[in-house]
């Protein structure tokens, strides 16, 4: 990248040329887990192309994506990014640092909290770029939460496409999604990855002609992730509001004597929910996670099951309109829409089996069951 031509801020171009960075003591750290520098450069001609009035990051770290995202925003001439990443502690505060350096600090908010704790809060955004743990199901949350912000036409981006997980999750939202993949006008060709050899072309080939090919063959045999052509940093553009339909309401009695499942659709909101389980994984991430969406939906708990009263006691400061119980058979009819399963493992499948029986939608924690 040549120096003199690049968009990215002088403390980004640095950056990538000493492989260094600052942290708050003004001590010099290897620079590492980032973006490369054409890679910030294509997030900036695609924040510049898109002129977003706010934006979201999710992971931080040193803050080179950051940058090349704020300095567009600079150059904009309007613009505000929100950031998220309860880990700049273990970065040694540098991505902090060299965004003030940059002097762009005034153009971003950093939130010190998980993305399920800040994104239901946020304005609209036309721009987002998730670049976190990279896990599937981390990923799919966090993309979840961002779709509900990400105004129609905007674009989300997210890195490391090298990784398995990251393919995985690219080609469900492709497949599941109204979204197609969006290139910077501006921004140099991505270098997709190596091609499949031609034995392995030609039983493709083959292949895909049987009857009923997709049911027999794994997609990613059928179509390889190098037939996509995408570079290692991939923008998705939002061509519509997800409007598939929820789960088949049922009007009447299961003949097993189920009773009929409510819709989660928007006509049934507000919703209420019960959390079964109010141990550590219900106090340390499903709590915060329903009190970031009490900011945005107008959801409540109904119900705290657990049979010790000290942790639904303990869970209870957080949602005092809540009923305690020490059972889910103790939850009254209509009590609740949905219910979180977050109790030890050996209860999950007699409880959540329970729950459906009583026409209550399940959010239940791996595994579902302890047996097979």
């Amino acid at each position: 990248m040549n120096a003199a031509k690049s968009p990215l801020p002088e403390t980004l171009r640095t950056a990538f040329s000493t492989r260094k960075v600052y942290n708050p003591a003004g001590e010099q750290v290897d620079l590492h887990s980032n973006v490369s520098e054409a890679e910030a450069t294509e997030l900036y001609e695609a924040v510049r192309e898109l002129k977003p009035a706010f934006s979201l990051e999710v992971g931080f770290a040193q803050g080179t994506s950051a940058q090349a995202i704020l300095q567009a925003l600079q150059d904009n001439g309007a613009g505000h990014h929100h950031v998220m990443d309860p880990f700049q502690a273990q970065f040694g505060e540098c991505g902090l640092e060299m965004v003030r350096r940059a002097g762009l600090d005034h153009r971003m908010t950093f939130h010190r909290r998980f993305a399920e704790e800040v994104v239901p809060s946020l304005p609209e955004v036309g721009f987002a770029f998730i670049d976190a743990s990279h896990l599937f199901d981390l990923t799919l949350c966090e993309f979840v939460l961002t779709d509900k912000r990400l105004s129609v036409g905007g674009v989300v981006a997210f890195h490391d496409m090298w990784m398995p997980a990251q393919q995985a999750f690219i080609r469900y939202v492709l497949a599941n999604r109204k979204y197609t993949v969006f290139r910077p006008a501006k921004a140099a060709p991505q270098s997709p990855g190596p091609r499949p050899s031609m034995l392995k072309e030609m039983l493709r080939g083959i292949s895909s002609k049987l009857p009923a090919a997709e049911r027999i063959f794994a997609r990613e045999f059928l179509k390889p992730w190098a037939k996509f052509e995408l570079g290692n940093l991939v923008f998705l553009k939002k061509e519509a509001v997800d409007q598939r339909p929820g789960p088949f309401p049922r009007t009447k009695s299961e003949p097993d004597g189920r009773q009929p499942m409510k819709s989660l659709s928007d006509s049934h909101l507000p919703l209420s929910a019960a959390i079964v389980g109010c141990g550590a994984l219900a106090e340390l991430y499903y709590a915060p996670a329903l009190k970031g969406m009490q900011a945005a939906e107008p959801i409540s708990v109904a119900a705290l099951i657990d049979p010790n009263p000290s942790r639904r006691a303990i869970l209870s400061r957080s949602f005092p309109e809540a009923r305690l119980v020490s059972g889910v058979e103790e939850l009254k009819a209509g009590e609740a829409d949905l219910a979180i399963v977050a109790s030890p493992q050996k209860f999950h499948a007699a409880q959540s089996i329970a729950l459906l029986r009583t026409g209550l939608h399940v959010l239940c924690e791996k595994p579902m069951a302890s047996t097979v």
